[in-house]
């Protein structure tokens, strides 16, 4: 009898869009082209992700920012727990800190940053 589709082993996961408010802890260029990114958000996770220089030249550390199109899909690189991608759609729009929607956001992103130091 003739397999059906793939075993449900290889097939790939694949996770809804979804959009994000969080605050950009800090900002490491990889090369030209990408930088990397980690974010904390609400509940206090701090995420990873890369985001292209060419695209997104005004990202600094500190704005809060809404990320629109994100997925989880495929995206674990680097040995990160908690790693997000973006589609070629994705945009990221940064949100001015008198804005209602930023000081909603309680983030003690220090405790968060220190736990990535290398002593």
């Amino acid at each position: 009898m003739p397999q059906v589709g793939m075993p449900s082993a290889e097939k790939p996961t694949i996770y809804n869009d979804f959009d994000l408010q969080v605050k950009v802890i800090q900002l490491f260029i990889v090369d030209q082209y990408k930088s990397e990114m980690r974010v904390i958000d609400d509940s206090q996770e701090v995420w990873h992700c890369q985001v292209y220089n060419l695209k997104y030249p005004t990202l600094k550390e500190g704005q809060y920012v809404r990320i629109r199109g994100c997925t989880l899909y495929n995206f674990a690189n680097k040995g990160y727990e908690r790693t997000f991608g973006m589609r070629p759609f994705s945009n990221i729009l940064a949100l001015p800190y008198p804005s209602k929607l930023a000081q909603d956001m309680m983030i003690d992103e220090m405790s968060a940053k220190s736990e990535f130091e290398v002593t």
